[in-house]
């Protein structure tokens, strides 16, 4: 499926699917079908030489990014905290021909986020890209959310980006 116009991902609604959307192929941005009809992926969505570090991927989007950006080719790293979530999904992009490595982590665990990615890189080689997916919710009105409710969410978003000098070699 090609989505590159409003028409296009207003047909991804579909009653048929529990969640009310489609599980879209992504083919790529500016992807265009060839006369024989084959689609033809630009180079833009090249990732097949990165290692993609994605927190959050144990479901949701995180999830789906692993899915998508694994069939293009690209090694991914599957971060989150449920560790039989994330394994399944390693079998299941190992089982496509693709390259994954399931390592259990929680953003806000400066410890743990070292071990992790000792793991991933072991794996994998050295992270290029890291897509930062993982969050947490605060199941309150934000009325009622106190400063330390608003700081969990916050802290929990922004963890990742102390981790740059590690995963960029510096």
């Amino acid at each position: 499926m090609i989505l590159n116009d409003a028409a296009s991902v207003a047909n991804l609604a579909r009653p048929d699917k529990p969640c009310g959307f489609a599980q879209a192929e992504i083919v790529g941005i500016n992807a265009r079908i060839s006369p024989a009809g084959k689609r033809i992926m630009s180079d833009l969505f090249d990732v097949s030489q990165e290692t993609i570090l994605i927190t959050g991927a144990s479901q949701g989007l995180g999830r789906q990014f692993a899915r998508v950006l694994a069939g293009h080719g690209a090694a991914v790293v599957l971060a989150a905290r449920q560790a039989d979530k994330l394994k399944s999904l390693e079998a299941e992009i190992k089982a496509k021909g693709g390259r994954a490595a399931a390592v259990q982590m929680d953003v806000t665990d400066t410890a743990g986020i070292a071990r992790a990615l000792d793991a991933a890189e072991a794996a994998l080689g050295p992270i290029t890209v890291l897509i930062n997916n993982a969050g947490i919710a605060i199941e309150k009105l934000s009325t009622e959310q106190t400063e330390t409710d608003w700081d969990a969410v916050i802290n929990a978003t922004r963890a990742p980006i102390s981790w740059r000098p590690k995963w960029r070699g510096g």
